[in-house]
């Protein structure tokens, strides 16, 4: 009986010892890689803030992480940052380029020789995009050959950060 629980306890150290150095091989072959990728003229206004302004949001940085591929022009990489850039572009920074994010809720009136209005369905806190270009990424990245870590919103002196790892983290600049 006890020779039976000794072999079976046995087994399971030696599954424990295989699948701990199947994931430190594995770890050891990966990268991340971070893009950040500047927005044009792309603004966001939240009336429960300041009825009277538009918020300029700065940029967005991506980090993505994937295995090492041997690739005989450019060596080991996971996916090239240009293909990264290009990706974002054409999901996030193109669509909202010169655009006046808002939520569908609001109403009003936007000049639309100067910026064209871009609803969407929560209000455009940076907390918010930043899980809206998460979840819009995700399926993406997997296409490319990579997996997103990160996506953090800057907009003035605040920014958002959704995370695979972190719902949110939310900080401003020390004074």
């Amino acid at each position: 009986m006890y020779l039976a629980l000794l072999c079976g306890i046995l087994v399971l150290v030696i599954l424990v010892i295989l699948i701990w150095v199947a994931y430190c091989v594995s770890a050891a072959y990966q990268q991340t890689i971070t893009i950040t990728v500047p927005f044009d003229e792309t603004y966001r206004y939240v009336p429960n803030l300041n009825k009277d302004w538009k918020y300029k949001i700065d940029y967005v940085k991506v980090t993505v992480t994937g295995s090492i591929k041997k690739d005989s022009l450019s060596g080991a990489t996971i996916t090239p940052g240009g293909r990264i850039k290009e990706v974002l572009r054409d999901n996030i920074t193109e669509p909202y380029k010169n655009c006046l994010l808002v939520q569908e809720a609001n109403t009003f009136i936007v000049e639309e020789n100067i910026l064209k209005r871009c609803p969407i369905v929560k209000s455009p806190t940076v907390e918010n995009l930043s899980v809206m270009f998460f979840n819009k990424l995700v399926p993406i990245m997997p296409k490319i050959g990579a997996q997103l870590v990160s996506v953090t919103i800057s907009s003035g002196d605040v920014k958002a950060t959704q995370s695979r790892y972190k719902v949110s983290n939310y900080t401003t600049p020390k004074s």
